[in-house]
């Protein structure tokens, strides 16, 4: 197949890119207020049932779950703000 000019493709990538991001924005801004459950991967951070990376303050050993309310997010993670172990 022939290749198309290397600044459609950029253009094309950079587009794809910013729509990713917007759509993960408004999922993690429908989330906010909602109870979460995470499996915590490492210190501080954990995923959710659909896999929404959380973030949140305190110790908690890889492999437990915690739950809690989701407050905020950065446009990549949300946060809990207070949380305790599910």
């Amino acid at each position: 197949m022939p290749q198309h000019p290397g600044g459609l493709i950029h253009a094309r990538a950079r587009r794809l890119r910013a729509a990713g991001e917007a759509a993960l924005a408004r999922h993690l801004t429908r989330r906010i207020g909602a109870h979460a459950i995470g499996l915590v991967e490492q210190a501080g951070r954990a995923r959710a049932e659909d896999f929404t990376e959380i973030v949140f303050d305190g110790e908690a050993e890889p492999g437990e779950l915690i739950e809690g309310v989701i407050v905020s997010h950065d446009g990549r993670r949300a946060r809990l703000a207070s949380w305790s172990r599910a």
